[in-house]
């Protein structure tokens, strides 16, 4: 199956939790979405939109926002589905050469 994302600038990241990738993804439609996120815990893997930090100076609790994101659930679950098969072609096709 031809994914309908294209991954690019996909580098890897060790030791941080269950952040495994940083990359930007470029859809059909020409958007490109820089510095998405590629986690994994245990046998499942998901991807997530670009966000940043935010730290309450009183509390010191931090929170992270998306900087984009997809309302419909139905949507969003093709969306990340599809870049992980992207993801996947990805390695299959740096596994080759």
């Amino acid at each position: 199956m031809k994914a309908e994302f294209a991954i690019e600038n996909y580098r890897a990241i060790e030791g941080n939790g269950t952040l495994r990738a940083r990359f930007d993804v470029l859809l059909a439609s020409g958007l490109r979405i820089h510095g998405m996120s590629l986690f994994e815990k245990n046998a499942a893997k998901w991807v997530n939109f670009p966000c940043r930090k935010i730290t309450d100076s009183a509390t010191g609790e931090v929170t992270w926002v998306q900087h984009a994101s997809i309302q419909d659930p139905g949507i969003l679950k093709r969306f990340r589905e599809g870049v992980l098969e992207a993801i996947k072609e990805l390695a299959e096709k740096e596994a080759r050469e």
